[in-house]
């Protein structure tokens, strides 16, 4: 385990992952709906792989992101005034939905990836060019 960082980075790689994860989890789960809905429409859905950029043009991100971001605008802003508890507890669901639009300008995998790489963590074995024996 020494020669992959030792459990100090191990925990600290499994604590970004799951960070992460479950920042992006409410965004994910706002597209799935999106193609199911336009499925059930009839519609067809196409599949675009990734182009390998580094990050996402800021229109393109509006463009996917938008409605999304106002929908959590407005879901954020009305149970701030109706019921402020109930903000707080819905607050880990609208958060990334916010911020939805500026995170994938500058993530896309390659800052992320670099500051794991910097803090030594998250690191696979191909990168380390070691065996897997």
């Amino acid at each position: 385990m020494r020669k992959y960082g030792g459990r100090l980075k191990l925990l600290a790689s499994l604590a970004l992952e799951v960070f992460l994860s479950a920042l992006f989890a409410p965004v994910r789960m706002l597209f799935h709906s999106k193609f199911v809905f336009i499925t059930l429409l009839g519609r067809q859905v196409g599949w675009v792989l990734s182009r390998g950029v580094t990050s996402e043009p800021v229109m393109e991100a509006i463009r996917f992101h938008g409605m999304g971001t106002l929908l959590a605008l407005i879901w954020a802003m009305a149970l701030f005034f109706i019921n402020r508890s109930f903000f707080w507890w819905n607050a880990p669901i609208f958060i990334p939905l916010l911020l939805s639009i500026p995170c994938p300008c500058g993530r896309a995998g390659a800052s992320v990836a670099g500051a794991s790489e910097c803090w030594d963590c998250c690191s696979y074995r191909k990168r380390r060019n070691t065996p897997w024996y």
